[in-house]
């Protein structure tokens, strides 16, 4: 019992930890770099901007300040996805495009 207990614990301070999630006008781009508006710091975790309407426009991630992870965007107009990109330190990894009917876009 008090195995499962203590495992529910770490489970749970696990789960609780999430990444902060801020909105795009909390942040600032200075020299390349995303910094937190308020404190000046560079900017860890995820940027997300949501369409007038309500539906997500994008939600970007960073570590740092730089680029690290996936990058989203949706088509405004039928909230299908539109553009998904992975970003490691700052550098691009891979991206994939999709038109407005969720076709994969091949360049």
């Amino acid at each position: 019992m008090k195995r499962l207990l203590g495992l529910l614990l770490v489970i749970g301070m696990v789960g609780c930890g999430g990444v902060k999630t801020v909105d795009d006008s909390e942040l600032v781009k200075r020299g390349g770099l995303m910094y937190e508006r308020a404190s000046g710091r560079p900017f860890t975790g995820v940027m997300a901007y949501e369409y007038p309407d309500g539906h997500m426009a994008y939600k970007n991630t960073y570590k740092d300040g730089k680029e690290d992870g996936l990058q989203t965007d949706w088509h405004e107009t039928t909230g299908q996805k539109a553009y998904e990109a992975f970003y490691k330190d700052g550098k691009l990894v891979s991206e994939t495009r999709w038109d407005e009917e969720g076709n994969e876009i091949k360049e």
